[in-house]
């Protein structure tokens, strides 16, 4: 079992950290710092990991899911999401974009302060 934590800025270059730092590991701890953290198109997937924990400073984080661009948990067995800001720009319709009903749908994902269930 190997962990990392991970405590990236907002730019350009945060998802090229992630993509250094977290090969190999099985255990990921992402704090962000302040700021506006933007996922371009296709996105950027964690997966295979046994816990993954995301934080933030609350509304000072924002994870904007930019032009479809998401964020997904694939065969994570724990992933705890606290402090942080989740933004989905409407399309051009107005309507609720596609990472929007991708956020709908994670699974696994335990609010901060609740007690996941047993695996």
């Amino acid at each position: 079992m190997t962990g990392v934590a991970v405590i990236p800025t907002s730019g350009a270059t945060w998802l090229q950290l992630l993509t250094a730092q977290l090969p190999g590991k099985t255990d990921v701890s992402i704090c962000f710092k302040p700021g506006d953290y933007v996922l371009p198109p296709p996105g950027f997937n964690l997966s295979g990991l046994k816990s993954v924990k995301l934080t933030g400073v609350g509304p000072g984080t924002r994870i904007i899911a930019a032009n479809n661009g998401g964020l997904g948990f694939i065969k994570c067995r724990h992933v705890v999401i606290s402090d942080l800001q989740v933004d989905v720009p409407a399309d051009s319709n107005g309507s609720p974009s596609e990472a929007a009903a991708s956020l709908a749908s994670w699974h696994n994902v335990v609010p901060a302060g609740a007690r996941p269930e047993s695996a």
